[in-house]
């Protein structure tokens, strides 16, 4: 039987901030899930999400991370992938407009986290709405291509940019199979 728990949740409530970080993540999980609720300062339709991983609390700036992805948005479909970047792609969160006022729903897992014998790799998927009418859903991959045991999750907006809104929901899950 598999086990769920949840290790922590954060709450943007006060004032919008850059990034979301989890820190002091215990060894004791198999995988982790990260369930995101977002909206972000951008008034365009939509911003990427990225994630960053820590080792021992130090957040792993390098150009050791690799993302894929495949989107769809009203009759448009795009797919495509980055080498050597400082972080992992997610799905986006939705804009700052007013004739968008929805939260975005993301699901990433991301798997043996804490065995240092294996590369950590990320999966999900994840939605918005683009304007009033168009939806945007992607399903997205990657690996960090280091071995150390993660510690520590920053969640922020693309490029490292872009400010998380009041109302954004993060959530961190520990995964066991038994």
């Amino acid at each position: 039987m598999a086990v769920i728990e949840a290790i922590q949740t954060t709450y943007v409530e006060t004032f919008d901030v850059a990034s979301v970080t989890f820190s002091g993540i215990p060894a004791t999980y198999e995988h982790l899930q990260l369930r995101i609720c977002p909206r972000a300062d951008q008034a365009y339709g939509w911003v990427e999400l990225s994630v960053q991983v820590g080792v021992g609390g130090v957040i792993q700036t390098g150009t050791d991370y690799y993302s894929h992805w495949m989107a769809g948005y009203n009759s448009t479909e795009t797919a495509g992938g980055g080498t050597a970047r400082d972080y992992f792609k997610l799905s986006a969160a939705s804009g700052d407009h007013p004739a968008r006022a929805q939260y975005a729903g993301i699901v990433a897992d991301i798997l043996d986290y804490a065995n240092p014998n294996k590369n950590t790799t990320v999966s999900g998927v994840g939605g918005t709405a683009h304007g009033t009418t168009t939806p945007y859903l992607a399903a997205f991959s990657g690996l960090w291509d280091g071995t150390g045991a993660i510690d520590t999750l920053k969640i922020h907006g693309w490029h490292l940019t872009g400010d998380l809104l009041r109302g954004t929901e993060i959530s961190l899950y520990g995964l066991n199979s038994s």
